[in-house]
């Protein structure tokens, strides 16, 4: 994995957010950037459409038809091998406990981190794990 960017998808059912991830993502040669969702389902059915996996999985706790935790959930049973980030406004303790669960490495709180820090924890959380 070293020098190669870390693959990484999306889901966010806010359009201006997975408008704003893919900026970020487009102009930081850490990542490539494999694609935006607006729901868990879709973002599984894309993962499983997928030739290999992403590395990573940036994922909001609230969305329709298939929330953050249940994809974080599906996530760990069907591909223990990707590394999955929850990304919230949520304030719901429980909901974001129950992320931890699942193997979520970490939860960003969408008011607290700008878009490229939450970037540059997701990098350096996955040097940690494959150094």
């Amino acid at each position: 994995m070293k020098g190669a960017p870390i693959s990484i998808v999306a889901a966010d059912d806010s359009d201006i957010i997975r408008c704003l991830i893919s900026i970020v993502l487009k102009n930081d040669l850490r990542f490539q950037h494999l694609g935006n969702f607006s729901n868990g389902l879709q973002l599984l059915k894309g993962v499983e459409a997928m030739e290999f996996p992403p590395t990573v999985c940036l994922l909001d706790i609230m969305m329709p038809l298939c929330n953050g935790i249940e994809a974080a959930k599906i996530l760990q049973m069907n591909y223990s091998n990707i590394i999955v980030f929850g990304y919230t406004s949520l304030q719901d303790k429980s909901a974001i406990e129950r992320m931890y669960q699942y193997g979520v490495q970490e939860v960003f709180n969408k008011k607290e981190y700008p878009l490229n820090k939450i970037m540059d924890a997701i990098y350096e959380k996955c040097m940690m794990i494959y150094a």
